[in-house]
């Protein structure tokens, strides 16, 4: 039937429309598998690196976090490339007014968090910050973190002073850049 007027359409013409509109849908659907191919895909956080003269940090990420959430925690690799001893004294972060170092433990099957005034960086030192080790625990959130987006956070060492570094917000079940 011709759209609306309660007639038959002729046979050609229906059947070139058909095809048409089998395209037009075919093309549309294609579309949005390529859209939703790109939206599925895994977020993969371009490898950053920010050094002072001896201090470098890398690969920093934080997961997404949920509405309410109140603390997050960062994780990033810090690489002592001078000749001498450094330490990480305290970090900050403008989302949140809090940010602590901490140390995940296993102790006797259970898992504790231990603050940490300071970690120790000997020359050519790598210290990994992990989910399951030392983490950076931002409390007090602003808002909640937003996957794709990026926040700041800045490290005070004792020698190589303050570091300000950008940390790509992963996926919440992320565990870490690809």
């Amino acid at each position: 039937m011709l759209w609306g007027s309660g007639q038959p359409e002729p046979y050609a013409f229906s059947r070139e429309r058909s095809v048409r509109r089998g395209l037009k849908f075919a093309v549309m659907g294609g579309s949005v598998a390529v859209v939703l191919g790109i939206a599925a895909a895994p977020v993969i956080a371009a490898s950053t690196e920010i050094c002072s003269e001896e201090i470098c940090i890398s690969d920093a990420w934080a997961r997404a976090t949920p509405p309410g959430a109140e603390t997050a925690a960062v994780y990033f690799s810090i690489f002592n490339k001078g000749r001498s001893a450094d330490a990480l004294l305290s970090a900050s972060s403008s989302v949140a007014p809090n940010a602590m170092v901490h140390r995940s433990v296993q102790t006797r099957g259970v898992v504790r968090m231990e603050m940490m005034a300071r970690v120790e960086l000997a020359p050519g030192a790598h210290v990994t910050f992990a989910p399951i080790g030392y983490h950076l625990m931002l409390a007090g959130l602003k808002q909640p973190l937003a996957q794709g987006s990026t926040i700041s956070v800045t490290l005070n060492f004792v020698k190589a002073g303050k570091l300000t570094l950008p940390v790509q917000v992963l996926g919440i079940a992320a565990s870490g850049p690809k």
